[in-house]
């Protein structure tokens, strides 16, 4: 066999040169392989395709038990706060069932439903981490019941609201409007009760208001008789007429010798007479715009002029 056939069917090393590289120091080329090199070093960080690094505080700033804690699974974590619309707010009970299942929906996408049905302890948050992730919870939760109900039902719970506590707050509207399809009329007794005559509306409104509460009793089996509403339209007028109250409190009435005719008539009555009082009382003008007092000044000084 040939020197030539023997190299083309032997496999041989081949010894390649280096690359020529420049040289920077200015030495040889040995020189410039053989120098020391600073190896660069990152730091190790958790990554995830698709998620964005974590970049958590360092044990020097958060205890072992505190870091701890955030790690274990079984604490509920601080979701992303998530605007939710629950749609139609809370004003009746016959609206509860569907605004239930609409609030636990905005609830459960933050997992804050357990912890508005009372089912997570409060013992259970021990360290300041837990117990600070408890009170943030419960603030997020007590913003989204609050935005879920009508001004009219929110005024009701004015106490509990301030409160800041979304568990009593959800107990109590369950209380008022989850105990079946029928309307509270303990809740709309004391609504009548406490509605008062105001300085800045009319007489036909309020009066309006106290029979359309009577009639909502009435329309669930707990009806309130007329008289206790005629003399509740008089007394509760007290802020605006107080001798209408005077009155029904001297002459000793009894409720059943109250008619809502003859209530209306007086609340009417009173409020025609107050508005011709102030419109007597207003300064009147007239002519160029002479008040009558500056009217009869100036005919008392022109006929002193024509006197001299």
């Amino acid at each position: 066999m040939t020197e030539a056939a023997s190299l083309l069917t032997s496999p041989t090393l081949v010894q390649r040169p280096f690359p020529t590289v420049r040289d920077y120091t200015g030495g040889s080329q040995a020189a410039y392989w053989g120098q020391s090199r600073a190896t660069s070093t990152t730091k190790p960080r958790s990554l995830t395709y698709g998620e964005a690094p974590s970049y958590a505080p360092g044990p020097g700033r958060v205890s072992a038990s505190d870091l701890a804690a955030l790690n274990d699974s079984s604490t509920p974590t601080i979701e992303a706060i998530t605007k939710f619309d629950v749609g139609k707010k809370l004003s009746q009970p016959s609206e509860y069932p569907a605004w239930r299942m609409r609030v636990m929906a905005g609830l459960g996408m933050s997992r804050l439903e357990q912890l508005v049905q009372g089912k997570e302890p409060c013992d259970s948050a021990t360290t300041p981490a837990q117990r600070n992730c408890r009170d943030v919870r419960l603030r997020k939760a007590q913003g989204l019941l609050v935005s879920a109900i009508s001004d009219e039902v929110l005024l009701r719970y004015e106490d509990i609201v301030f409160k800041a506590d979304p568990i009593l707050l959800w107990d109590r509207i369950y209380q008022d409007f989850g105990r079946g399809a029928g309307v509270n009329t303990d809740m709309v007794l004391a609504d009548l009760y406490a509605r008062k005559l105001q300085p800045d509306e009319t007489v036909e409104k309020y009066i309006n208001d106290l029979l359309r509460m009577q009639r909502i009793l009435a329309e669930n089996n707990d009806p309130i008789a007329d008289c206790r509403i005629a003399r509740l339209m008089l007394t509760n007028a007290m802020k605006v007429y107080p001798k209408i109250t005077d009155d029904v409190t001297r002459r000793g009435m009894q409720s059943d010798d109250f008619t809502i005719y003859a209530s209306r008539a007086e609340l009417v009555n009173a409020e025609m007479t107050a508005r011709a009082r102030e419109q007597h009382d207003a300064p009147l003008t007239a002519g160029r715009g002479l008040s009558i007092e500056a009217r009869k000044n100036a005919m008392g000084l022109l006929h002193n002029r024509l006197g001299h």
